[in-house]
């Protein structure tokens, strides 16, 4: 369904590299072992063929083959059908990750204290402007702790990469 939904962009993840036919076997540029010609792929990364065991232990290319294939390529190319290239771009950054983790998680508990005001007014035993005032403090306490989560999150993500 997947493959369907996105005309099989994303099914195969690089283009096939018709090795020499005339090796049966080709060695592995990273173990050197030898396989069939049909279990093997070019890496770009290390420009030569390799094995699947290897390309799927292999971290140090970061996936070069795999090009607009994460949500984190996926995402700023959709968000550009809707809002300006340098606006995307600005949103690409350090500070545009913290901002759009912040937003969001300050977003998720605002549902979870509305939601909670919402069923403590249904029973009716506390006075709406005293759990308003209650739960208006308590949302920016943890947006203060979100915030800070926020850009801890954001730094990781970044020294990760």
């Amino acid at each position: 369904m997947l493959a369907r939904a996105t005309q099989g962009r994303y099914y195969i993840a690089r283009n096939p590299v018709i090795f020499s036919t005339a090796q049966q076997e080709i060695a592995c540029c990273i173990c050197g072992h030898r396989f069939e010609t049909e279990d093997m792929s070019h890496c770009p990364a290390y420009e030569g063929p390799i094995c699947s065991l290897c390309c799927s232990l292999d971290t140090r290319c970061h996936d070069q083959c795999k090009t607009n294939s994460r949500l984190s390529e996926q995402l700023p190319n959709a968000l550009s059908l809707l809002l300006p290239r340098p606006w995307v771009d600005l949103l690409n950054t350090r500070l545009g990750h913290f901002l759009a983790l912040f937003a969001l998680s300050g977003l998720i508990i605002y549902g979870l204290l509305y939601l909670v005001y919402f069923q403590v007014m249904l029973e009716g035993n506390i006075e709406s402007d005293t759990l308003a005032v209650a739960l208006t403090n308590i949302f920016f306490i943890l947006l203060i702790v979100c915030g800070v989560i926020s850009w801890m999150f954001a730094l990781v993500h970044e020294s990760r990469q």
